[in-house]
């Protein structure tokens, strides 16, 4: 014969049993959250380079210069523009819609709560080969006072980067060199407090 078994001891083993799991989960999902929400800014920036370098390639492909439009007082939203007369793409020329410009988007868009900007950290060094301190007062958007990203049909373009955030864990930047045109995507590791190239 087997001996009974006490219900309520059985009862509570198994609370013990499932809120100690309850806990792993959550520390585990604790521990994993900062992670994925630095994944998503990589993956933002990741994706806006890869659609900068498309523009880039449809700029030499029909002669006509292309770009990123950011606001004047802003950093978002975003437009896409492209030359619409044969004398390069020209924030005047887009206002009068002389250059055609596409919709408004946000870069939340495609990454929820990513946008364009910096984390408020201290400390956080200037893309290499730099090496000196980022002030809370620069741009986030650094493509000079017109603030366009321009591709040209001569495969160069506007020189300048910007960066994305969470506004917590995750910080990234694109960085266009102008005579080639060749763009480089960057993520800053607080642990090492050292960019890394992506």
């Amino acid at each position: 014969m087997t001996p009974a078994r006490d219900s309520r001891g059985q009862t509570l083993v198994a609370v013990v049993v499932t809120a100690a799991g309850a806990a792993l989960l959550i520390g585990i999902g604790a521990r994993l959250m900062p992670l994925a929400r630095s994944r998503s800014v990589e993956a933002a920036a990741l994706g806006l380079a890869a659609q900068m370098r498309a523009a880039g390639v449809a700029a030499r492909g029909d002669g006509r210069s292309r770009g990123l439009v950011f606001p004047l007082d802003g950093d978002e939203p975003l437009r896409w523009a492209a030359d619409g007369n044969g004398n390069g793409l020209r924030r005047r020329e887009i206002d009068e819609k002389i250059d055609a410009a596409g919709p408004p988007f946000r870069i939340a868009r495609d990454q929820p709560g990513v946008r364009i900007g910096r984390p408020a950290w201290t400390g956080v060094p200037d893309l290499p080969p730099s090496t000196r301190i980022l002030s809370p007062e620069e741009p986030s958007v650094r493509f000079g006072s017109s603030r366009l990203a321009v591709f040209t049909a001569l495969g160069r373009a506007s020189p300048g980067s910007l960066f994305l955030t969470d506004g917590r864990q995750g910080l990234c930047a694109i960085r266009v060199s102008g005579p080639t045109a060749r763009l480089g995507v960057w993520c800053f590791d607080r642990k090492a407090a050292r960019w890394r190239r992506r």
